[in-house]
């Protein structure tokens, strides 16, 4: 190959993204960086190679050579020093194998991909991504979603402004139906009535929600106490039978008593009368039958009596412990409201609060009041510098940039 067709070649493989090195040179590989070595004429010879840790490539015909700390023109540079005079087999179109030797004009080298940058910090999605040879900061948070305003320096998910106010609604509607409850269930133990569920105003939330609320719970007691009053009723109501029956059994019984004395003293009668044989064996036998239905019917009376007494006292008794129960249940749901009710007012204030800082935070960032704290920490010669830097500083690879946006003013307003 004649040395104006291999500088031909050289050049055209130089040109454009290829040789992007030639604007780089002051730039020094290292770990991480990814180099692409070109023979011109040699196709197969073509070889991309990372360097390592150590900072060393693996280079066709040759092997480990080091590169790190050093920038492209040196390492092309010592490429031109190994290579040359390395015997290279090639088959023609013909099939015929043939030798050349490398020349050292042939040899060129570029980087493919450089080791990525780094973004932490405010960012939407933090973490490494691809250089590109003048990528500016202002291009890499680009990529990165752009600022995240709202994680405010924690762990938290970035919350957007419709999800706080839907947050902030949904938290007043519940706060709202509580509040309702409680006002219920205080209403309805200091025996109050509807009279006394009236609404409270809920920020954020409109005010026919709240009216509705109280509707609901106005007509939930009502209920409750007709319930209430119902159950009262049937159980005054069965008090009431059962006492007209104990008495009625009462008389009954005393009536059945005195059948019964009269039925022993008529077999008192009958006995002496047998024993002076007045009176038939039969006669005896039925005066005898006779006390003993009478003994049953007292008993079964007494049995009956008892019975309804027992009824009685029995839903007297529940007729008490309805309105003691009611209490204790009521009592019970009011400390679980309650508790409720502070944990949502707190849930509100913490909505109310992102809302105006996340308002805040962008408002300011969109009339540019508000600027973010840029560190660019850079490795060099192995130190690291860290120097306050703005968009529009240029990026090298292996660059780390802190993004701090200043919220505390915000916060503390």
């Amino acid at each position: 190959m004649s040395s104006l067709l291999r500088s031909s070649v050289v050049a055209l493989l130089c040109s454009g993204s290829l040789c992007a090195a030639a604007e780089q040179e002051a730039y020094r590989l290292t770990s991480g960086d990814t180099v692409e070595v070109v023979i011109a004429g040699h196709p197969d010879l073509r070889q991309k190679t990372t360097l390592s840790i150590d900072g060393e490539i693996s280079v066709p015909l040759v092997g480990s050579v080091v590169a790190g700390d050093l920038t492209l023109t040196d390492l092309r540079a010592k490429l031109q020093q190994v290579m040359p005079g390395k015997p290279v087999r090639q088959r023609n179109a013909e099939g015929k194998e043939s030798t050349s030797f490398i020349d050292p004009s042939e040899i060129s080298v570029q980087v493919v991909e450089y080791r990525p940058v780094y973004l932490n910090g405010d960012v939407a999605k933090p973490g490494e991504q691809i250089y590109r040879p003048g990528m500016t900061i202002r291009q890499a948070v680009a990529v990165a979603g752009g600022f995240d305003v709202v994680k405010l320096r924690s762990n938290n998910p970035l919350v957007e402004l419709a999800e706080l106010r839907s947050d902030l609604a949904s938290v007043s509607s519940e706060l709202a139906f509580n509040q309702a409850r409680e006002k219920r269930l205080r209403s309805d133990l200091n025996g109050q009535g509807a009279a006394g569920v009236k609404p409270d105003n809920v920020p954020g939330l409109q005010p026919g929600i709240t009216r509705d609320t109280i509707s609901l719970e106005v007509e939930q007691l009502a209920t409750t106490l007709s319930d209430v009053e119902n159950e009262k009723v049937y159980l005054r109501r069965q008090v009431t039978k059962a006492e007209e029956r104990r008495r009625t059994l009462v008389d009954q019984q005393q009536k059945e008593t005195e059948g019964l004395q009269a039925d022993a003293e008529d077999l008192e009668r009958v006995r002496e009368l047998y024993g002076k044989g007045l009176a038939a064996a039969g006669r005896l036998t039925d005066v005898r039958r006779a006390l003993l239905l009478s003994s049953t019917r007292a008993l079964q009376t007494g049995a009956q009596a008892l019975q309804s007494e027992r009824d009685r006292d029995d839903n007297a008794r529940k007729l008490q412990h309805l309105d003691d129960q009611r209490k204790i249940d009521n009592l019970k749901e009011l400390e679980e409201v309650i508790v409720r009710v502070a944990t949502l007012r707190a849930k509100l204030q913490s909505a109310k609060e992102k809302l105006v800082v996340v308002g805040n935070v962008r408002s300011q960032l969109l009339t540019g009041s508000m600027r973010p704290e840029l560190t660019l920490v850079r490795a060099n010669r192995k130190q690291r510098i860290s120097s306050r830097v703005d968009e529009e500083t240029e990026m090298l690879p292996g660059d780390v940039v802190e993004i701090k946006i200043p919220l505390d003013s915000i916060l503390r307003d």
